[in-house]
């Protein structure tokens, strides 16, 4: 049974039957408790003061913050939280998630944790690969690498084309996959007819949580599947830096896509182009399913380029090519999604 923790009395006589036979709730107040990590809960509602709590690894953690959406946000990133509670001037909730999507807007409670449980039911039910750090040391210098300079230069450019609405979170990611700048330990998928093959490519990923409108060629990590000596369930990176929790989906989608070389991701739309395409279901950050939802609208395994808009997320531009890229980027525009007011949409 799902453990529940709701921290603070706002919920306390809310909770009926219809919530206990689902779930294990535990109702504490805030001066009760004297845990900053609450272990063994799959789920806490943090409606208390501002000494927020450290969650377990896996838990879903959503907490109460002010009538702020950008400061709410900004909050959730820091605590690494997955949503946010605004509490309304006129007696209303907004549930809203860490992409800024609205989930309910309601002045009934009952309805509100309704959400909030739904919320947590689609978040755990995301598919994922973990991020291991690789005892292996690959000798390479990114800094000499003329390439990645000019794929850092339109990296920039998209940055400072896509304003930031969300406090100091900004992007999303960018990746390249670097067959020409080490080739001595690439195996490129076009030298085996099998798919499989892509999986042992290497990837350089932008690091986790760098800022995008500075990035140099060293803030990128390699990345790659783990082989079959080591782990194919997890995403092996080498170095001391993580990088961005979108690695999982780009290095799958470098497999389904054997020509794309190149990939910039956002937390914007794009608009300007023809037949701008939107995929039919949200998925968040790092969730595999995305690559599902990419695949059912990019069906041309040999493309050279394409761009997508993620539904309730953002953009991947990917292309072949530098130059391609580059002349994507200055024929298009960048739409600033609505935060907090766009209603996430699970199912097409």
């Amino acid at each position: 049974m799902t453990k529940v923790l709701l921290v603070g009395n706002r919920f306390r006589n809310f909770i009926d039957d219809s919530f206990l036979s689902k779930f294990e709730i535990d109702i504490l107040d805030i001066y009760s408790l004297d845990i900053i990590i609450p272990k063994g809960y799959d789920l806490i509602v943090w409606d208390g003061n501002s000494i927020y709590p450290t969650k377990d690894k896996g838990s879903v953690l959503i907490y109460v913050g002010n009538n702020d959406v950008g400061d709410s946000l900004t909050k959730v990133f820091s605590i690494k939280a997955n949503a946010t509670i605004l509490v309304k001037d006129d007696n209303k909730y907004d549930l809203v998630d860490a992409l800024g999507n609205l989930w309910c807007r309601t002045s009934d409670p009952v309805e509100l944790l309704n959400h909030i449980f739904k919320l947590y039911s689609w978040t755990k039910g995301s598919i994922r690969k973990e991020s291991l750090q690789s005892d292996s040391y690959i000798p390479f210098d990114v800094t000499n690498m003329s390439d990645m300079y000019e794929f850092c230069d339109i990296i920039k450019n998209v940055s400072n084309l896509v304003e930031n609405k969300r406090g100091n979170r900004y992007f999303g990611n960018a990746s390249t996959r670097c067959s020409k700048m080490f080739p001595s330990v690439i195996r490129r998928s076009s030298n085996d007819k099998s798919k499989l093959s892509g999986l042992f490519d290497y990837i350089l990923v932008s690091k986790r949580n760098i800022s995008k409108e500075k990035i140099q060629p060293d803030d990128f990590v390699i990345t790659k599947f783990g082989s079959s000596s080591e782990n194919c369930s997890k995403v092996l990176y080498f170095g001391n830096d993580k990088p961005s929790v979108d690695t999982p989906s780009q290095l799958w989608l470098y497999t389904e896509y054997p020509n794309i070389n190149y990939m910039i991701h956002g937390h914007a739309y794009i608009s300007g182009s023809s037949e701008i395409i939107y995929t039919d279901k949200y998925c968040s950050c790092g969730d595999l399913r995305e690559v599902s939802q990419v695949k059912n609208h990019i069906q041309k395994e040999d493309c050279n380029f394409f761009i997508i808009n993620l539904i309730n997320h953002g953009f991947i531009i990917a292309s072949d090519t530098l130059d391609r890229m580059r002349n994507i980027v200055n024929g298009v525009n960048f739409v600033y999604r609505n935060i907090g007011e766009e209603l996430v949409k699970l199912s097409s």
